[in-house]
């Protein structure tokens, strides 16, 4: 937290619909906001070349889509590796290389000169003619986020673009089609970060100097003289005073005054636990909407600290949380085979990512490298119908306690890991993954 003046930095904090309770002062704070398109799980990526409607457009989408390309080495854009497109497009096996693709396409460009004349008189009384010349120009561009593993659409941005130049008396002064739709581009790429990361903006937020709806002139001074704390950066000094002006008045203005230092000095969820009794207290609509924005400030916190801030792939989560699912079934001591029933580049990952995470969480496993279990293992992605018998045995002769049987099902979204544990010693199915999201590949 910074404190200059009038300057408290909260971090994450969300946009506040400000709260019309008397005259109020604002105080400027640092917003975290969750990207346009949700990028949440993406680490390695690519930008495919732009296409383009009409044959006169290839220039333009070779210019947006080296822009792009650049924007990506932005600072602020760390979290993405990039990896060169034409590799990708080559590729049969797009996911083994990139989680997504940025694709776009160019599908107008527009231009239209005018002229205007006219005259005015000058200082020494002579008429003087003039033309101006005027150029405008639009150009039209979306790109979106697909999946390399099923090519579905994450996200889709619309951009229209527009810039004009002018000059007077001479045509050939003006900038040419292409640097005006060149320069179109830059400014809609601008803020290109905030389609594709999470961002800080500096926001406002507004503590009342006195509450109109009490009109109580004892209290309004009291909450400018609290106010003025602030403004010296007393600001625990002040949050122990906005505390006893709610108790002593019952003011909404300073409650909701109490919650922002709450949320500047200690957390936002101090402050959302404290405005819950405020509100239980007078039922005020406008603490409901000071306890709406907490929420969701806590709520875009633990969606950027689970799915930004953790830069695992997405198979590797789903490993993660099935060795954790299967950790809550497996005995003390327990040592597991992990037999692949799938053959694909992915589901090979997913098992090599269980032994890892097993071993991790103590679990033991079976050496995988044993020519007797590696050629079982292939005897049954060969026959697709094997018994349980046949498996356990193999298990029991290497030394396996339960047999954890991985497979990758579905389709496009649909696609999910399968995980079957099956205990060799009671011969019995203990375990078997289900449809939820956690699954999902």
């Amino acid at each position: 937290m910074k404190k200059k003046g009038l300057i408290i930095s909260v971090v994450p904090v969300c946009l506040l619909a400000l709260i019309c309770i008397g005259c109020a002062t604002k105080i400027a704070v640092e917003v975290q906001k969750t990207p346009t398109i949700n990028t949440a799980g993406i680490n390695r990526i690519a930008v495919l070349p732009f296409t383009y409607t009409s044959g006169n457009f290839s220039d333009y989408a070779g210019y947006v889509t080296s822009q792009i390309r650049v924007k990506f080495q932005d600072p602020r854009l760390s979290r993405f590796q990039m990896v060169d497109a034409q590799r990708v497009q080559e590729s049969k096996d797009k996911e083994s290389l990139v989680e997504a693709m940025l694709k776009g396409e160019v599908t107008r460009v527009a231009s239209r000169d005018t002229q205007r004349s006219g005259s005015y008189k000058a200082s020494d009384g002579t008429i003087v003619n003039y033309t101006d010349y005027f150029r405008e120009v639009e150009i039209d561009f979306n790109y979106s986020i697909v999946k390399a593993s099923d090519g579905s659409v994450i996200g889709v941005i619309q951009k229209h673009g527009r810039r004009t130049d002018s000059s007077r008396n001479d045509a050939s002064r003006l900038r040419s089609v292409s640097a005006l739709a060149q320069s179109a581009v830059d400014w809609e790429l601008t803020l290109f970060y905030r389609d594709v990361a999470p961002y800080t903006v500096t926001e406002k937020l507004a503590l009342a100097q006195k509450d109109s709806t009490l009109k109580n002139k004892e209290l309004d001074q009291k909450l400018k003289n609290t106010y003025n704390m602030v403004k010296g950066g007393s600001y625990k000094q002040a949050l122990d005073a906005y505390l006893g002006l709610y108790k002593e008045y019952t003011s909404v203005a300073a409650a909701i005054n109490a919650s922002y230092l709450h949320e500047a000095v200690n957390s936002a969820q101090d402050a959302v636990d404290y405005l819950r009794g405020v509100y239980n207290d007078t039922g005020n609509p406008n603490v409901n909407k000071a306890i709406a924005r907490l929420n969701k400030i806590l709520q875009d916190a633990g969606m950027i600290a689970s799915e930004y801030d953790d830069a695992r792939s997405l198979s590797e989560k789903v490993s993660d949380y099935a060795t954790g699912q299967a950790k809550k079934v497996l005995s003390a001591g327990a040592k597991v085979w992990i037999v692949s029933e799938t053959d694909s580049v992915l589901g090979q990952a997913v098992v090599d990512n269980l032994v890892s995470y097993f071993v991790r969480d103590g679990i033991g496993v079976v050496d995988r490298e044993n020519t007797a279990l590696i050629e079982a293992e292939q005897g049954f992605q060969m026959s697709g119908n094997v018994s349980d018998d046949d498996i356990m045995r193999v298990g029991n002769a290497a030394g396996a306690t339960d047999i954890v049987r991985v497979n990758v099902i579905g389709e496009a979204a649909q696609r999910r890991l399968q995980l079957r544990i099956t205990s060799i010693e009671k011969r019995t199915l203990i375990f078997t993954s289900d449809t939820s999201d956690s699954w999902k590949l």
